[in-house]
């Protein structure tokens, strides 16, 4: 075993020093002693147990090569297993070059890294785990990259955005009521369709004098009538015993608001005064 000295390796983070927060996620601590450990093991190459291996070629100017260092270390209360691989070529003024680190650290934590840099530009993955002070372990990819995916993608947890792109998803609102009249508030993008579907529940099997008109249902988007609907009705009987009865009624629009907040209506203009509406408003994606 090659000899180095083990004053100069960082300090191991001690126990009461918490190693991931809440959520499980890294805390900075943790991210801090890996970054010691790394730039420690690129200036102590000579002094560890490594393996390089490098393959070069350069003809008029263009440059290739792949280098692979391999690193393992073990102490007493500590060990690492490391290997970085680095893919690198140059034309001219252009280097494209492609990192890609594995490493296991203390029995505790694992790191794969692909890093690509073109010209100065970087881009790659992270995937970092690390043990939780409770049991168990948790894991974090961070992406530096658009992401592509082909397929379906299933997300069991909560999806978290800073910001969704125009037509990206669709949005919904919903408000019943036992009464005549409800509505809901919406906040669309500009160009963007709503599609309304407003209903009257009707009290079928109850009858009511012919004089009791059976009105219309009304869709109002900010003040402004956008659809309605005859009631739908039985009558029965005649003469003095003649009766009607409100049944079920749907109203569906499509509406084109332009850009910002507002508000639908669904209202029953039934001349009993029977309540019992609902609406649906959709926000429809491309």
């Amino acid at each position: 075993m090659a000899y180095f000295d083990p004053l100069t390796v960082p300090a191991i983070m001690p126990v009461t020093v918490r190693r991931t927060n809440e959520q499980g996620f890294p805390r900075q601590a943790l991210l801090d002693y890996e970054q010691a450990l790394q730039a420690w093991m690129k200036s102590n190459v000579a002094n560890t147990n490594t393996r390089l291996n490098l393959v070069s070629d350069e003809v008029d100017g263009a440059y290739a090569a792949v280098a692979t260092e391999a690193i393992a270390r073990a102490a007493g209360d500590s060990a690492l297993a490391a290997e970085l691989t680095t893919l690198e070529t140059t034309v001219g003024d252009n280097t494209a070059e492609l990192d890609i680190l594995s490493a296991s650290i203390d029995g505790i934590a694992v790191k794969y890294a692909v890093t690509g840099t073109i010209n100065g530009v970087t881009g790659g993955f992270v995937l970092t785990g690390i043990q939780k002070l409770g049991g168990g372990a948790s894991y974090l990819l961070e992406i530096t990259s658009d992401v592509v995916i082909n397929g379906n993608l299933l997300v069991t947890g909560t999806v978290e955005t800073v910001a969704v792109a125009s037509h990206a998803i669709s949005q919904v609102a919903f408000s019943a009521s036992g009464g005549i009249n409800t509505g809901v508030g919406i906040t669309v993008r500009a160009g963007a369709t709503v599609a309304i579907t407003a209903s009257f529940n009707g009290l079928a099997g109850s009858y009511f004098p012919l004089s009791a008109s059976p009105g219309t249902v009304y869709v109002e988007r900010d003040g402004v009538l956008i659809g309605s609907v005859a009631t739908n009705f039985e009558a029965s009987g005649s003469g003095s015993s003649a009766g009607i009865s409100f049944l079920q009624t749907t109203v569906l629009c499509q509406d084109s608001p332009g850009g910002g907040y507002h508000d639908y209506i669904v209202h029953s203009g039934n001349g009993a005064g029977v309540g019992g509406v609902a609406i649906l408003v959709q926000e429809l994606a491309r």
